[in-house]
């Protein structure tokens, strides 16, 4: 009886796109009822990937045909040199594993640097960060620098998610929405080490509690918007200091410019100003979401007196309106900055709305809150105010939409006993 050789390949893994629109290529192997698929350096286009497979490729397609047959050959001479194919055995060979290295797609958090350096060549800073905190919250739970990702079962998870809500003297926990976004971040990871074949499918984690495994815990989202008459007390309200003026203005602004994030605001230009409009995209989702959609806000005539005040002048269509970017800061300066203007945002229009006695706590968030509420309170179609965030997904705006106001709730629950109709 003839021995089943294991058979290689290189593929598409359309599965997943990164955020230039590419998918990874990988190596397959078939073996028995089994397959795994193995990472490559390389990532391209559908129609790339069937230039390069043709027959008779240009270049540099020619060249990048040449590399994966590499890869592929690499593979069978792996195949050919053991003295009995296993998957866990062509794994170790394949990506040189050695017990102690720090080059070990085993270890979750040699993934996680993986992971955040791809980022950060993207200029995804903010995600990169974010994959940081969760990498560092994990490796100070686990208190080791290398751990395989078959320890992370459901009551591993369980543990980890203990110990960062948990309350001590000296430090107050972390809230259900950190540990939540931690912990999508460890599930992207481990996603990706199935697709790679690093994991076994089987061992899984994350679901639902029926089925044993661990659930991701989603909290409620609290609604931030404000009522009209708490935003009607900061449009007249009088500033002390210039540095009040302008902050309560760019709260104002974001408000009135469709609830337009700080960042958005500050990377504004002249550019994106018509005699009617203000028309950008966010930079929030520029390199996630390939089918970027323009966000139009009506040019008020609040919104050109607050320019007017604070913008740049000369008014030059490259100029950024606003005076907190340069040409020449980095992806990683925008953040640092633009985290700067929403701290100093967040301190003035605190102390404002404390000294007019809103009971909410005001934030740059609220105002992208209360525009989306405002909207829906006047009866605009849901559809439109999701248009007009920038959102992809009409559940995502549903979730910034508050609850009606009190004084409305009153004269609704009226009809409840309202006998006489």
């Amino acid at each position: 009886m003839t021995n089943v050789q294991p058979t290689t390949a290189i593929i598409l893994d359309r599965r997943s796109t990164k955020a230039d629109g590419t998918h990874p290529v990988k190596l397959r192997i078939i073996y028995g009822r089994d397959n795994r698929k193995y990472g490559t350096s390389f990532s391209l286009t559908e129609s790339d990937f069937e230039k390069v497979m043709g027959k008779t490729p240009r270049k540099p397609h020619k060249d990048t045909k040449t590399k994966l047959a590499g890869v592929e050959a690499k593979a069978v001479d792996i195949i050919s040199e053991l003295p009995q194919f296993t998957f866990d055995a062509f794994f170790t060979k394949w990506y040189d594993v050695t017990p102690g290295t720090q080059h070990n797609p085993k270890d979750v958090f040699f993934a996680f640097a993986e992971v955040i350096k791809d980022m950060e060549r993207q200029n995804r800073i903010g995600n990169a960060d974010a994959y940081k905190f969760a990498k560092n919250a994990l490796k100070n739970f686990v208190g080791k620098d290398t751990m395989s990702f078959e320890k992370i079962t459901a009551n591993f998870l369980k543990d980890f998610e203990a110990a960062l809500t948990h309350t001590t003297e000296t430090k107050k926990g972390n809230s259900l929405t950190t540990v939540g976004y931690y912990m999508r971040c460890l599930r992207a990871i481990y996603n990706t080490a199935i697709a790679t074949g690093v994991v076994r499918p089987e061992l899984y984690p994350f679901g639902t509690i029926k089925n044993g495994k661990y659930a991701i815990p989603s909290p409620p989202n609290i609604k931030k918007a404000l009522a009209m008459a708490d935003i009607k007390k900061i449009f007249d309200y009088v500033p002390t200091t210039d540095a009040e003026s302008m902050n309560r203005d760019l709260w104002v602004f974001s408000y009135l410019c469709n609830g337009a994030n700080m960042k958005d605001i500050c990377l504004l230009k002249y550019s994106d100003i018509s005699s009617d409009t203000i028309t950008f995209r966010r930079a929030k989702t520029s390199t996630t979401n390939r089918k970027l959609k323009l966000i139009t806000a009506t040019y008020t005539d609040h919104l050109r007196d607050i320019i007017e005040r604070w913008g740049n002048k000369p008014h030059d269509a490259a100029a950024f309106v606003f005076p907190f970017f340069q040409h020449s800061d980095t992806q990683r300066d925008i953040k640092t900055k633009g985290a700067q203007v929403i701290k100093q945002v967040n301190k003035y229009i605190k102390r404002i709305a404390e000294a007019l006695e809103i009971p909410a706590h005001v934030t740059t968030y609220t105002a992208r809150h209360s525009f989306a509420t405002t909207l829906k309170r006047a009866g605009v179609n849901v559809s439109f105010i999701s248009e007009s965030m920038g959102h992809s997904d009409i559940k995502t705006t549903e979730s910034y939409l508050g609850s009606i106001e009190d004084g409305q709730r009153k004269e609704i629950s009226k009809h409840l006993t309202n006998f006489n109709k």
